[in-house]
This record gives structure tokens, sequence and C-alpha cells, in this order.
């Protein structure tokens, strides 16, 4: 009895130090436009994208001070977020170039591409209420070596403090990033 009485006790009090809040999970998302031309049949590549190392944790990351990284113990991603951004990119340039033969890179070895898409990205987070992606990029021929490296930057105001506002935000510099790449693709188009 006296055993029993403890752990009830024990049960209680430890109900009385509350219990943990919800983690809440976001995901990237494409861009919901899609290009007036006709369809294409341009094969594309994306891949190898590189993130830095400090966002390979679940949980978002937002910059303080410009040194100073939070990560939100509660609010994470629903996936890596290296895969997010090279599925997200992907989806993009295949509603952007209208074609449906957009592949990451793992699968490039089986399909004959037009073109790859590479990436280093330096920035992707969110300081003083604003998204930043910075990231030196390049677009290959087939066949041949890249022929010039480009840097890009793209902000987006952060409409409030709440992770998904953060996740949109994100998402829209990711789709500014992916306009800017649709659009050197469609410039070299033969």
């Amino acid at each position: 009895m006296k055993n029993t009485a403890i752990i009830v006790l024990l049960v209680l009090a430890c109900s009385c130090f509350g219990s943990t809040r919800p983690s809440r999970f976001y995901v990237l998302t494409p861009v919901a436009e899609e290009t007036d031309g006709e369809a294409s049949d341009l094969a594309v590549s994306v891949g190898p994208i590189a993130l830095p190392r400090y966002l390979s944790t679940p949980e978002m990351v937002t910059r303080v001070g410009g040194s100073e990284l939070l990560l939100a113990e509660y609010d994470r991603w629903g996936e890596p977020l290296q895969e997010g951004f090279e599925r997200t990119l992907a989806t993009n340039l295949a509603r952007l170039l209208a074609t449906d033969h957009v592949v990451r890179s793992m699968w490039e070895a089986s399909l004959g591409v037009d073109r790859t898409v590479r990436a280093r990205v330096s920035r992707f987070d969110v300081e003083d209420g604003w998204a930043v992606l910075e990231a030196t990029w390049t677009v290959v021929r087939e066949g041949e070596d890249p022929v010039r490296v480009r840097r890009s930057r793209f902000t987006r105001e952060v409409a409030g403090d709440e992770p998904a506002a953060i996740a949109r935000a994100l998402s829209e510099t990711l789709g500014d990033f992916s306009r800017t790449i649709a659009e050197r693709i469609r410039e070299e188009a033969p």
C-alpha cells in the first residue's frame, strides 16, 4: 500500500511540472505558377546543391546580430532541409520551364540531361525580419564545363514572427532563386 501511494505521488508530482509544448513541423513550398509557354522536353538535373552545415539541424534557424544563431526548439523542418531545398528547387524548375523532365542529381546518370544546375548556398535563414538566400551557382550544358559561376542574393520580408511566416518567406526566396535559374536556362536554350 505504501509503494502504491509513493507511485501515485510521483505521477502527480511529474504532472504538476507541466507538459512540454508539442513540436510543429514545416516544409518549403514550391511556386504556384507555371510558365505561359508550351510544354518542353528539356531535361534538367538539379544538384549537387550544398547547404551550410549550420542548416543540417532539424530546428528552424534564425540569425541574431550577424553571427549568433538561434535554433527554434519546437519549430522544425518536416524533412532534412537539404532534401527539402533540392526537392522544392526541382519542382519549381519543372513548373517554370514547363517540363516533366527535372530530376535530382541522384538520378542524373540514368537520364540524358540537357542542363545541370549546381549551387553552393552560403545563407538560407532569417535575420531582423528578412529571409535571406545567398548562393553561387551555375548551369552546365551536357558534356561541357561550367562557363560562368554566378552569385545571387534574394531577400523577402517575413510577415510576422511566426514559424509559418518564416517558412513561407524562405520558400519565396527559393522561388526567386528558381526564377533566376529558369531564366538563365531559357536564355541558353537551343
